[in-house]
């Protein structure tokens, strides 16, 4: 399904409710799912972010299976009526299957939503049973490097704000070769304030912040021009990554509301890291937006 708003274009699939394409002035901006790559877009992940420890995980005593970033993305999502041109919603209901695998009763409505130059994915998670509901929620976007050329040393730069504060030194979550959360933290330094984006960036996998630390990324082109900005100001943690050893052609910005398990983590659910729970009724809003940048200097 698409949307227009006659500045920008938005397309984005039933299946996993997953966003496809922005494309401004003949320019796409989402990566396109080659699989020789990665073949995906923009997952939403849910009910769970990255890993749980040994694929299983535990209610009240009771172990389920999950793999890696949950099922919603690999489900069709009932397409919803359309309000208006420039919005389009779908919606994701607990079953049968799904309980087998999370034995919560939920809805889950993904939305886009068009205001001039900025798309604004919004996420909304209620609790449609009778106990407490523990899950995490989080998105997975592709965004290609502008005038990508493979030969390159450089392919990009980002920039990490907290509200207009240009960040040069985080607190980084390092992940182990199995995608589980490490126990130390690590300081990330960027004396610029810019990092280079190359082939080799990603080659311990995602840079993962937790505790807010970043609530903007900038992405800029090869001469430093900030050409888009992706702002999750209510996101607890973030990971930034592309695929390990294959030169890829995109960047992602992952906001997330959860985490992968640390090592060896056996607990209950609701004692993951970062766990999000709603209220038997209550529902709950996640989103972030994503700007196409018209300016020509990096603004500090």
């Amino acid at each position: 399904m698409k949307i227009s708003n006659g500045t920008i274009e938005v397309e984005a699939s039933a299946h996993g409710a997953e966003l496809l394409s922005i494309r401004k002035d003949g320019t796409e901006y989402v990566w396109q799912g080659d699989p020789r790559f990665w073949g995906r877009h923009a997952p939403v992940l849910f009910p769970i972010v990255g890993k749980v420890w040994n694929d299983e995980y535990r209610v009240d005593g009771k172990a389920f299976h999950l793999t890696q970033h949950g099922f919603a993305r690999d489900m069709d999502f009932e397409q919803l009526p359309q309000e208006c041109p420039s919005k389009m919603a779908f919606r994701l209901g607990s079953d049968e299957h799904t309980r087998s695998l999370f034995p919560y009763d939920f809805e889950l409505t993904v939305e886009y939503e068009l205001d001039g130059n900025t798309v604004t994915k919004r996420d909304i998670v209620r609790n449609a049973g009778n106990v407490p509901m523990y899950y995490m929620i989080g998105n997975h976007p592709a965004f290609l490097y502008k005038d990508f050329d493979p030969s390159d040393k450089v392919h990009g730069y980002a920039c990490y704000y907290n509200g207009t504060q240009l960040l040069r030194n985080m607190m980084l979550s390092p992940l182990t070769e199995h995608g589980a959360l490490r126990h130390e933290k690590t300081l990330f330094t960027l004396p610029s304030g810019v990092q280079e984006l190359k082939a080799d960036t990603f080659d311990d996998d995602a840079l993962v912040f937790e505790n807010s630390q970043i609530d903007m990324v900038v992405l800029l082109d090869k001469d430093q021009n900030p050409y888009l900005a992706v702002n999750f100001p209510a996101a607890q943690t973030l990971g930034i990554w592309s695929s390990k050893g294959k030169n890829a052609p995109f960047v992602c910005i992952e906001p997330w509301n959860g985490l992968t398990d640390p090592e060896g983590f056996d607990g209950d659910i609701a004692e993951r890291t970062w766990i999000q729970c709603l209220e038997p009724g209550a529902e709950s809003v996640y989103e972030y937006t994503v700007a196409v940048l018209t300016c020509t200097a990096q603004d500090e």
